[in-house]
């Protein structure tokens, strides 16, 4: 026959066969292991709801103020930008109106001064017309009511020059004409006069002489006018150098 032998572990047997003391020592553990787990969870829990306040509390407070942080810096450095744009622009806009205004103050200086210029040759050239007329006039009245041939030439010439100055061609040939009609005569009449009138008349007589030549001449009217520097000429002749003081 066979012979089978069991072992039993003491310990299962205790289980088994555990007295009332141990049985109160495993009910005793089993009870920590379950406090153990059930503090565990409840601290789980709390953990937990700290860490979901700290994120609301992030997300509601602090990252508002962040945010908030973010966008005053934003909105600083925007506003920054903007300013500098504006007073670049401002500086820009100042500079373009000086130039501006710059500018038409130099056209306008220069049409002021372009139009004194002119107002004042306007102004010249009526004086020397003025003139001009008054002595041919003069000169004129001279031949119908006086025989002082030496200043009706003289009054001619002077205003011929004026005349030719002005290139007035009409008044001009008046003049010249007013010389030569009363050039035949001149001779006489210095020679009739005494010593120092003569020689008075003689030196005023070439010096407008003279002028009258070198006006034609500058705006070259010489050989435009040349019969009329031929009269110029032959009243030179008529005038008794002799008596011409040195």
């Amino acid at each position: 026959m066979l012979d089978f032998h069991v072992t039993v572990d003491p310990n299962i047997s205790r289980l088994f066969y555990a007295q009332p003391a141990d049985t109160n020592h495993v009910l005793t553990a089993i009870k920590d292991v379950q406090q153990f787990y059930q503090d565990s969870f409840a601290n789980l829990l709390w953990v937990m709801g700290i860490i979901i306040s700290v994120g609301f509390l992030l997300v509601g407070v602090v990252m508002p103020l962040v945010l908030q942080r973010l966008q005053s810096r934003s909105f600083k450095k925007t506003e920054q930008n903007l300013l500098g744009k504006f007073q670049n622009d401002i500086e820009a806009a100042k500079a373009a109106l000086k130039s501006e205004t710059d500018s038409k103050v130099a056209t306008i200086k220069t049409q002021l001064s372009q139009t004194g210029e002119q107002l004042k040759q306007e102004a010249k050239e009526n004086f020397i017309k003025v003139t001009g007329d008054i002595l041919l006039s003069h000169a004129t009245t001279l031949s119908l009511t006086s025989s002082n041939t030496s200043l009706i030439i003289s009054l001619s010439l002077r205003a011929a020059h004026g005349f030719a100055t002005l290139q007035n061609d009409i008044r001009l040939d008046s003049a010249i004409d007013s010389a030569e009609k009363c050039s035949p005569n001149l001779r006489q009449h210095l020679i009739s006069k005494p010593l120092r009138a003569r020689k008075e008349w003689v030196n005023e007589l070439l010096k407008n002489c003279n002028l009258l030549l070198d006006k034609l001449k500058e705006k070259n009217l010489d050989t435009k006018y040349l019969k009329r520097v031929f009269a110029i000429e032959d009243i030179i002749r008529n005038i008794p150098l002799e008596s011409k003081v040195p």
